[in-house]
């Protein structure tokens, strides 16, 4: 799903995270991954950033304890604009809040053509 960076060149690398979604729709609006940092699968990702599969930019990977670790596959795309849940985490560790969708639930130029 989405590629991790090599932090120290800034290149991608063959590793990714797989994301399970019940919000697809949103994808142009996510702003981080989140993973909890309990969760051995994903502690040595924390920190890093990946690039995102739609838009092309890059985005962190943070830990975050309400991260449910046997839900889906443990990594929470987060959207604060467009889910309480994922709003509360955005203020909690700083992130834009985008939306990808107007007043009326069309897709805007982020979702593209």
């Amino acid at each position: 799903y989405l590629k991790i960076l090599d932090g120290e060149e800034e290149k991608l690398t063959d590793n990714y995270l797989l994301v399970a979604t019940s919000r697809p729709e949103t994808i142009f609006a996510d702003v981080a991954l989140l993973v909890n940092p309990h969760d051995k699968r994903y502690q040595k990702y924390i920190g890093q950033q990946v690039q995102h599969p739609v838009t092309k930019k890059i985005i962190p990977i943070l830990a975050e304890e309400k991260v449910e670790i046997a839900f889906g596959t443990g990594v929470l795309k987060c959207t604060p604009g467009h889910d309480f849940t994922d709003y509360e985490l955005g203020q909690k560790h700083q992130l834009p809040i985008v939306s990808c969708c107007d007043e009326k639930g069309i897709l805007n130029e982020l979702a593209g053509e």
